[in-house]
């Protein structure tokens, strides 16, 4: 009974119930004012009058919209780039006029502050303006942005760190186990492959890594195409075999035919497809066995790595994708970051597709990925190990010259090592970008090789001198580089090397690229 009366009072008072959501609106921290539909400003409260630098006796005074506009230009209030104050005024105005119901607009001031003005139109037909700074909101976004740029170029930097002295572990132990190097023993052979496996798990946990962090920043290139998957497959396949036959894992690959186009990034495909596959082989029983399946799902292809292992406990299944947790399998003797997962769902997520998965205890786990359909012809990508089929026999039985240029100088005498176990290579080395200019045209060598970064001038300036001199225009260039995310790589081609090799060096793919460049200089 009561609250039906103080309501007939307050029905019988309007003043008092405009007068008690005054008091409300001016206890608001936000700068608000009320517009009736002539834009007049009926109300305005504290914050606002306060953040306008309003005199009461102006708000008080109920002031077209254009009235406090003009204040505020006499206030050198508003930050206004390159217009006069009739269209700064008219600007405004007709923002706030297009906000119908509701809406946000940004207003930049001249101290550097932002004010977002929130409109809601009332069912009387007045306009409700509120004006939030959201200046804090702004840096802290800008503050993680330029936190986020930090970490990738920490991450770059350290990968370039790290495949440096890693080049050269891997390097020579690569030229302990060629015949040159003289016989090995049973038991110097078993080191070297410890030296081998455990620098190659080393690199693959520096890519993904990295990997992981430009994804976090948005920063990893992904370039969508339409593909066979054929192809993928059939790229796959040489890569994952012989990690399957040394863990004794029979394999089976699926019916490659009649399959439809895929839309997605080819190599990030194979990256998460690579994860899925090897995580079934590690992550088995002895003598188990791992598919991978293909098929087509309305707008979606479907790939299934499923494998017949110990399965996953159910009480671990909710992280499975935290990044570094192994699920406890840290002290397994197993060789893994804990990042994989992760790093696979983040590539799929960002291609436009889903991941899942399924397993039970004792009876296996079953991964799937699925990606859009493509609905074009196929780009005829030719496969990443075509290339390097070559018994580059210009190289081991043709004479010629090679320089170096590489401030590293255990990659250096590396270089000088590899080089030696060939019958006939006049090698010669630079340690700065002027110091290899200046020999090349006094060689004029047949082949260069040349790092990216090094310390006086860079690669890309190497190759700029030695393309507009006359002398050394003709030499074929290649870069030798730590610099390996996608984006460098395609610098690097766009800006003329006619091969860009990335560190720790493969010594295959190198002998063979420079047979390549051999033969097509002669």
């Amino acid at each position: 009974m009561r609250a039906v009366t103080e309501h007939a009072d307050d029905a019988e008072h309007p003043d008092k119930a405009v007068s008690d959501l005054h008091a409300a609106l001016h206890a608001v921290r936000y700068g608000t004012l009320l517009l009736d539909p002539d834009f007049r400003a009926i109300f305005i409260n504290r914050a606002f009058r306060q953040m306008w630098r309003l005199p009461d006796a102006v708000a008080d005074s109920k002031p077209h919209y254009s009235t406090l506009l003009e204040h505020g230009w006499s206030q050198g209030f508003f930050r206004v780039v390159e217009t006069d104050k009739e269209s700064f005024f008219a600007s405004r105005k007709a923002q706030i006029e297009r906000l119908e119901g509701s809406g946000q607009v940004d207003l930049d001031l001249q101290d550097g502050r932002v004010l977002r003005t929130e409109s809601v139109t009332l069912p009387n037909g007045q306009r409700m303006l509120t004006y939030i700074d959201i200046t804090p909101l702004i840096e802290a976004s800008r503050a993680a942005e330029a936190a986020n740029r930090a970490k990738s170029d920490f991450l770059s930097g350290m990968s370039h760190e790290l495949r440096t002295p890693l080049n050269a572990v891997l390097g020579f132990a690569q030229l302990l186990q060629m015949p040159g190097s003289g016989p090995l023993t049973v038991r110097q052979q078993e080191f070297v492959d410890y030296i081998l496996r455990g620098g190659g798990h080393l690199l693959r946990l520096i890519d993904d890594v990295l990997s992981f962090a430009k994804l976090d920043a948005g920063k990893l290139p992904i370039r969508i195409e339409v593909f066979a998957p054929q192809t993928l497959i059939a790229d796959l396949e040489p890569i994952v075999a012989p990690l399957a036959r040394e863990a004794g894992i029979s394999l089976h690959w699926p019916e490659t035919t009649n399959l439809p186009l895929l839309r997605a990034d080819r190599v990030r495909t194979a990256q998460a497809l690579l994860n899925l596959l090897s995580n079934a082989i590690k992550y088995n029983r002895p003598m188990g066995h791992a598919w991978l399946h293909v098929e087509p799902q309305r707008e979606w292809l479907r790939f299934t790595v499923q494998d017949d292992g110990p399965g996953i406990p159910f009480e671990r299944q909710a992280e499975l994708f935290q990044p570094f947790n192994r699920l406890g399998r840290e002290a397994g003797g197993i060789e893994g970051s804990g990042i994989g997962l992760a790093l696979t769902r983040k590539l799929v997520e960002t291609m436009e597709g889903r991941i899942d998965f399924d397993s039970r205890p004792g009876e296996g786990s079953r991964f799937w990925i699925e990606l859009p359909l493509g609905h074009a012809a196929p780009s005829a990508v030719p496969s990443p190990g075509a290339s390097e089929q070559s018994e580059y026999t210009r190289v081991q039985h043709g004479r010629f010259t090679l320089l170096y240029v590489e401030d590293h100088a255990p990659n250096r005498i590396l270089m000088q090592h590899l080089m030696a176990s060939l019958p006939n290579v006049n090698y010669h080395a630079a340690a700065t970008g002027q110091a290899g200019l200046e020999l090349a045209r006094r060689i004029r060598p047949d082949v260069i090789l040349v790092d990216i970064n090094l310390p006086d001038i860079d690669g890309y300036a190497v190759l700029r001198a030695l393309r507009s001199d006359p002398q050394t225009a003709a030499i074929p260039v290649a870069a030798l580089t730590s610099e390996v995310h996608p984006d460098a790589i395609a610098r690097g081609r766009q800006a003329g090397f006619e091969l860009y090799l990335t560190k720790p060096v493969d010594f295959a793919g190198l002998l063979s690229g420079l047979d390549r460049l051999l033969r097509r200089k002669a």
